[in-house]
Parts: structure tokens; sequence; C-alpha cells
């Protein structure tokens, strides 16, 4: 655990200072803004297409871009000063990837509940009032992310980083397509082969429409986090790095 929290300080320390981590952050914060903009076109509906959108414009931006983040990380090795700790005190490969998977998921929390937190305010400058269920969806949507980082993991420990981007590229558009790909027996097989990243959006409960999600969907997430992560593991663990 010592040599988990060690390489994730040292990593977390190097993400606080690079500008990809600060680009994903900035780039959230325009899109919320755009999502302002386009409010002005909503006929009416100003309050729920900027909570839609923006929420929305927050699970997408963090999943896609910490998760990249944590995959290029990942495949470049021994980057950020971790060399020294592997050469001072043996690190066992597990140690590797479950450091930058912890790093990843507060990553993820912290980015979507700022974000969220300017949404709300974004809500409340609008007329909508003051809103704290837009950080709870917003955190709840981290799940999203933390399956995308996983699945991250997993590719980046035996796979080139182009070729495990274009397939986290895919494996998310799936997930996102998931809950409107259709009622026949192909596409429902397809669909049950990929997370349903729509789960997790609580736009509708923060709008009063939809109820909460139940215990079955968020364990069914944390079971995709757990998946992936621990194939991650045993992938790294027997991976050749010579």
């Amino acid at each position: 655990m010592g040599d988990i929290l060690t390489l994730a300080g040292m990593i977390g320390r190097s993400w606080v200072r690079s500008r990809a981590y600060l680009g994903s952050v900035a780039a959230g914060v325009v899109l919320l803004l755009s999502a302002l903009a386009l409010n002005e076109l909503s006929g009416g509906q100003e309050i729920r297409v900027l909570t839609s959108l923006g929420l929305f414009f927050v699970g997408t931006v963090t999943s896609v871009s910490i998760s990249w983040l944590v995959l290029v990380d990942f495949s470049g090795g021994t980057a950020n000063g971790e060399l020294l700790t592997v050469v001072a005190r043996p690190i066992s490969r597990a140690s590797h990837v479950l450091s930058r998977a912890l790093v990843g998921y507060l990553a993820i929390l912290a980015s979507n509940l700022v974000l969220g937190l300017l949404l709300a305010l974004l809500v409340m400058a609008s007329g909508g009032g003051w809103t704290p269920n837009i950080l709870v969806a917003a955190g709840y949507q981290s799940i999203e992310g933390f399956i995308m980082v996983s699945l991250s993991l997993f590719l980046a420990s035996g796979s080139s980083v182009a070729v495990s981007l274009g397939i986290s590229a895919m494996f998310y558009l799936a997930g996102s397509l998931a809950g409107a790909l259709g009622t026949g027996a192909g596409l429902q097989s397809l669909a049950r082969l990929v997370p349903r990243f729509s789960a997790y959006d609580l736009s509708g409960w923060v709008q009063g429409l939809d109820p909460l999600p139940t215990l079955q969907t968020t364990v069914v997430g944390i079971a995709w986090v757990s998946l992936f992560l621990a194939a991650a593991v045993i992938r790294f663990e027997k991976e050749d790095l010579r």
C-alpha cells in the first residue's frame, strides 16, 4: 500500500503541473460556457437544457481526456521521475497499475466536482436557483470515468498507444450509444458487451423527472471498474518488458 501511495503522490504532483490535465479542466469550462450560450436558443427550457447539456459535457470531457492521459502516461513507462523510485526500491508491477488507477480516479472525481460546482453556479445565475443536486449528479457520473480509466490501464498494459487510443474511443462511443441501439437481438447482444454510460447520467433526477438509479446500476458500474482493473494488473504482470 505504501508503494502505491508513493507512486500516486509522485504522479499526482506531476499531473498538477501538467498542461494536459489543466487543459482537460479548461476544456470542461469552455464547454460549460458554450452550453450557457446554447441555452439562449432553448425556447423557454433554459434551465433544463443547461442542466442536461452541462452534465453531459462534464461527464464526457473528464472521462475521455483523463482516461487518455492515464493511458499515455502509463504507456510512457517510468516517466515523471518514477525510475528513481524503482531503482531505489523494487516496486511490484501491480503497484504501478494501481497507483495510476488511484490518481486517475481522484482526478476524475475532483474534476467532475469542480465542473459540477461551476454548472450549479451557472444554473443559479440563469435564474434556476441553487441546485446542490447537480454536485451529486456530477460526482455520481464519475463512475463512467472510472470505467474508462480502468479500461485505459488494461489497454496500455500490453498494446501500443495508437491502438489503445483507437479501441478506447470506440468503446466509449459504444457505451454512450448502448441505451439507443434498438430492440433487435443482435443490437441488444452488442449493448450487453459494453457498460451503458447513460445509466450514470442523473440530469433527469436533478430536474425531478427520474428516480435515483438503483443499487444494481451502481454495483454494475463498480463491477466494470473492478473487472478492467484486475485484467490490467494480470496483463501487466505477464507482459515482457525487456
